[in-house]
């Protein structure tokens, strides 16, 4: 079953200020966690434009999934701090520690880096970790996902009760699919939505690479 529409680990908050990483103890560490919550203070003061240098996906309605990164804040910010840099498919949660919709945080970004008043611009990451989840048919599928055919892979939307990803989640050996996890390739390729979508529907054997939140 899918749905063609547009719409967890426990949370452990680490803080970057300008060179340790600070888990939620107050204790410093060498990096942010594999996977999970943690927040950067990007300096904002030497950036003449001040541009943020991401590609960010609002499909989902209340996270920003940085795609790509360019010349900007966060750039800089990986060159200088590189064991705590920003990643692809990481996932902005908050900014300046407030929650929004997607829209919302994205308008919350654009006014503070145009804010010549401020040095720090704070983002809420959440990182996630790549797991393999193999199906067989026979059976359905049992996702609804929404995607764009700018991006690639699907994010998932919904898990339909005794499909084939529910039954896959069922097993306690398995790795879990969540809501709001992104499949970003089938079987060691690299698909964009569509042909991603026509792939999940027929193939008879699937490695699904998913990006678990």
């Amino acid at each position: 079953m899918f749905c063609y529409c547009c719409e967890s680990i426990p949370e452990v908050t680490v803080e970057v200020h300008s060179s340790p990483v600070l888990n939620e103890d107050g204790l410093a560490v060498s990096e942010p966690p594999s996977q999970g919550a943690f927040t950067v203070s990007l300096e904002l003061e030497d950036l003449k434009p001040r541009l943020l240098g991401v590609a960010l996906d609002s499909t989902e309605e209340k996270n920003l999934m940085i795609v790509g990164i360019f010349d900007g804040i966060i750039k800089k910010f990986n060159e200088k701090f590189p064991r705590q840099g920003v990643k692809q498919f990481d996932k902005i949660t908050a900014v300046n520690g407030k929650r929004g919709s997607a829209n919302e945080m994205r308008r919350m970004m654009v006014s503070a880096i145009a804010d010549e008043t401020l040095d720090l611009l704070q983002l809420t990451i959440r990182r996630p970790t790549e797991i393999q989840v193999q199906l067989e048919r026979p059976g359905t599928l049992g996702l609804q996902v929404n995607y764009t055919d700018l991006l690639g892979g699907v994010l998932i939307s919904k898990i339909v009760p005794d499909g084939l990803v529910d039954r896959w989640n069922a097993d306690p050996k398995n790795p879990l699919v969540s809501v709001g996890d992104r499949i970003i390739a089938l079987n060691g390729e690299d698909l964009k939505g569509d042909d991603l979508l026509e792939r999940l529907k027929n193939d008879p054997e699937l490695i699904l690479s998913v990006l678990h939140y």
